[in-house]
């Protein structure tokens, strides 16, 4: 019976270790979409996977399979996902394939100078080709992504990170103001930018403190602020930031802008606005949207002066921020969550059926 059979989630990532943004959407979205329908979810690394796919088939699984919903790694795929998709296919199985990005498609900012890496970017290409022609619909995190791909696909085909909601609203930290940030540090992600812009927040407002949360301080280790008595770098896991949000009174995503980065919306900022947290991002289209559209918080440009005067804008305008942080909070409640999401593609899964 229909009613029998459940949608196979598919996860290019281990989800036993949320050490990746990746890792989270893959857990956070296949959990609510089993809150809400019958999934059955194989998200593993590729050896692993390999033989749970493989045995998914022999098993003769794919009868009981409604849907298959498939994650598309920035890395390389195996032959047994192309397997199951091309069989599912013939058996008029709806598949979806989402590409989270696409920077492969910018070797400008993304060079391949070895040759093991040509033959990865090349590698990415071919499987990308396969996807496209083995899916029934493509999805993005973008609009501005879905274009680099050249087909013309709907503006409602877009499936965005989603946003954990809180049950209470948490107050921001005024008595300690604090700027926190989560991930890499690296140029292109902006991190000499940030603590650039923190010393000149600090000139203005010294009792403010930066909050950082990275893998490594390898890209700013050199960087003349470093050891500032202002700023803190350390590690912490998924399940550690919760007590890091609550501590803070503003987030900041200070990314670079390019042709590539205009067409990510980075998961960590849907992390900030689950804790009602208003956040400084730089011009970087897809993401810059997102906040204007929704009143979440302000947009700068890619420099450390801009940086700055936005942050001190929020941190000497309380009323202001706290309206902002009451819109992150609502926007996750009502519109931005992982439950909302799934929802999105249970709506995608019925339209193809």
């Amino acid at each position: 019976m229909e009613s029998q059979k459940s949608i196979l989630f598919i996860g290019i990532y281990d989800i036993s270790r949320m050490n990746s943004a990746r890792a989270v959407r893959i857990r956070n979205l296949s959990e609510a979409l089993q809150q809400i329908a019958p999934t059955k979810i194989i998200a593993c690394a590729r050896n692993e996977r390999r033989h749970a796919l493989w045995k998914h088939i022999r098993s003769g699984q794919l009868k009981k399979t409604r849907a298959i919903y498939i994650e598309t790694p920035t890395g390389s795929s195996t032959e047994v996902d192309i397997l199951l998709l091309a069989l599912a296919r013939l058996k008029g199985i709806p598949v979806l394939a989402y590409f989270p990005d696409a920077y492969q498609y910018f070797p400008d900012l993304f060079p391949t100078p070895r040759l093991m890496d040509k033959l990865l970017r090349w590698r990415w290409m071919m499987f990308a080709f396969l996807y496209q022609k083995l899916a029934h619909l493509l999805l993005f995190p973008t609009w501005e992504l879905a274009m680099c791909f050249g087909a013309s696909h709907e503006k409602k085909n877009i499936l965005p990170p989603g946003g954990m909601p809180k049950r209470t609203f948490n107050p921001l930290n005024w008595s300690q103001p604090t700027i926190s940030y989560v991930g890499n540090l690296k140029k292109r992600d902006g991190g000499d930018i940030l603590l650039d812009a923190m010393a000149k927040v600090i000139e203005k407002f010294p009792e403010a403190k930066c909050r950082i949360i990275s893998a490594s301080d390898a890209p700013v280790r050199e960087h003349k602020q470093r050891n500032a008595v202002w700023l803190s770098i350390e590690k912490a896991n998924f399940d550690e930031l919760p007590a890091v949000f609550n501590q803070s009174t503003l987030a900041v995503i200070p990314r670079r802008r390019s042709a590539y980065m205009d067409l990510a919306l980075p998961i960590k900022l849907m992390d900030y606005l689950s804790f009602n947290l208003p956040v400084i991002v730089t011009d970087c289209i897809a993401m810059a949207n997102f906040i204007e559209e929704n009143e979440v918080g302000l947009v700068v440009q890619d420099h450390a002066e801009s940086l700055a005067e936005g942050i001190l804008q929020l941190l000497n305008d309380q009323k202001r921020s706290n309206r902002l942080a009451e819109n992150a909070y609502r926007s996750v409640q009502e519109k931005h969550s992982w439950e909302k999401r799934a929802e999105q593609l249970l709506a995608f899964v019925e339209e193809m059926e």
